[in-house]
């Protein structure tokens, strides 16, 4: 998974742009992400957030949808949250 950041690398990155912590942004994306089996593909992720959007959304809300937005949808859930704090 070259390129691709780390839940750490996106989470701080995503905060910064959203005006929050970045331990808040790391813990907000590996929580939604726990919330799914490792099976469920990223893609069926966007395709929920783009049938389901969210009306005026959290800062925390905006993290997750950008951090859903910029995984690739061929990956999985536990290939994110494999991820983690690796490079």
């Amino acid at each position: 998974m070259r390129g691709v950041k780390s839940i750490r690398q996106l989470g701080g990155e995503l905060a910064e742009k959203h005006g929050v912590s970045a331990e808040y942004g790391r813990r907000s994306i590996t929580g939604y992400f726990n919330k799914f089996p490792t099976s469920t593909s990223i893609f069926s992720l966007k395709m929920s957030r783009h049938l389901n959007p969210i009306d005026n959304p959290s800062a925390g809300q905006k993290v997750i949808i950008d951090a859903v937005a910029y995984y690739p949808g061929n990956l999985t859930v536990g290939d994110v949250l494999a991820l983690g704090d690796a490079s």
